[in-house]
């Protein structure tokens, strides 16, 4: 079980990469733009984080 993936977010030179659950959890709680928070796939990413981090699950999965 692993928690540690990769993805990057928005377009180059402001582009930012996500290393692990954990960090993308915070990203998505706190730096998530306002206009697409709380649509179903923001919520279902946060759900999927919150999973991912209390079962130890692996990232690729989630």
């Amino acid at each position: 079980m692993s928690s540690a993936f990769h993805i990057t977010l928005g377009k180059p030179p402001a582009a930012r990469e996500i290393q692990d659950v954990a960090a993308a959890a915070e990203w998505l709680s706190d730096r998530w733009p306002e206009a697409h928070r709380g649509t179903l796939k923001h919520l279902a990413a946060q759900v999927a984080c919150a999973d991912l981090i209390e079962s130890g699950g692996d990232a690729a999965i989630a």
